[in-house]
């Protein structure tokens, strides 16, 4: 729990004074805009890759080529490589590594243009909601599907825009499912299977960490490893499942389990329902939430700049509803 193995079991404590702290200067509105921006900036430049590979067979790459990249440092492997790896790939992702991370950073700003009224824009919806559909990711249609099931059962816009949306969302999913790519990704289901455990992708993102912390003891299953993981990949009876040092990955509730055990994941499900206890009518905050935690169960999004991202505007929507609230009185 000390020195090299201090534990972050009470890193949601810190991540909640550093949000107070940008909360307190920042406003929602202001961030919002830039951040609404920066998204429609992303989204256009996805939608001139697709058509540029269409038209050349070429797809370009987003990436800066003199900026380091988390692969790139962890991997030792130069930016160039990683420009070259996706001009080969099938899917573009803007300015990021991979189309989820490209989902997983502008889904906020559309469940904000949806749940608050005074942000709505249906063009921009419409925008987002493409590109998201486009970029062929499994984050981006679970997001998808949190967040339009929210906006459906929570929305306060009058009912015929609200059917209107729902109902151009379901077609266009349907019309992308129908097409070549959408019947591709509906196979990559398959690999979710727990009964296969081959090396699939989502059997790896999904379950696999849970073997691993099902192997430790009962003290370090309740209190968790701290940030000395490293130590039982070696020892562990699933060993076979981890063949090197860059095939580590855990999704962020298995990294919580086993850095921070049971009394971790208890602590941090308190710290989510804290953020949620304000009766904010328009259910942004619920939303981004749940989002949040369903990427827990298949990115590594926990202890991340995505995780700083999706906390930080909701405390932002919560002091903005209690500043409203407290002028009304």
């Amino acid at each position: 729990m000390f020195g090299d193995k201090f534990s972050i079991t009470f890193l949601p404590f810190v991540i909640l004074i550093y949000m107070g702290i940008l909360s307190y200067v920042a406003d929602f509105q202001k961030v919002f805009h830039l951040y609404k921006y920066i998204v429609l900036i992303c989204c256009f430049f996805l939608f001139f890759q697709e058509i540029w590979y269409y038209l050349t067979s070429v797809r370009i790459s987003g990436l800066i080529p003199f900026l380091d990249n988390v692969y790139s440092q962890s991997w030792g492997v130069s930016s160039d490589s990683f420009i070259e790896r996706q001009s080969m790939l099938d899917r573009s992702s803007s300015f990021f590594l991979e189309p989820a991370h490209f989902a997983q950073y502008i889904a906020p700003c559309l469940a904000i243009m949806l749940l608050k009224k005074d942000c709505f824009s249906l063009s921009s919806i419409i925008i987002i909601t493409s590109a998201m559909i486009m970029s062929r990711s499994g984050n981006a249609l679970l997001l998808l599907g949190v967040i339009f099931v929210m906006f459906s059962l929570t929305s306060q816009i009058k009912k015929v825009w609200k059917f209107s949306i729902s109902f151009l969302f379901l077609i266009g999913l349907v019309l992308f499912l129908g097409t070549e790519e959408g019947m591709e990704f509906m196979a990559r289901t398959d690999e979710l299977s727990l009964t296969d455990m081959e090396r699939h992708s989502g059997f790896i993102r999904a379950y696999r960490g849970y073997f691993l912390w099902a192997d430790l003891n009962s003290i370090q299953q309740f209190f968790g490893m701290g940030l000395n993981i490293d130590s039982i990949y070696d020892n562990i009876k699933y060993s076979w499942m981890f063949l090197s040092e860059n095939d580590k990955f855990l999704n962020g509730v298995q990294t919580l389990m086993i850095m921070n055990g049971i009394v971790g994941v208890l602590i941090f499900l308190y710290f989510m329902y804290s953020l949620c206890k304000i009766k904010n009518t328009d259910h942004l905050g619920k939303t981004i939430v749940i989002s949040f935690i369903c990427l827990m169960l298949i990115e590594s999004i926990y202890n991340s700049s995505y995780m700083i991202l999706y906390l930080l505007l909701v405390v932002l929507n919560n002091k903005r509803y209690l500043q409203l609230q407290n002028a009304l009185e």
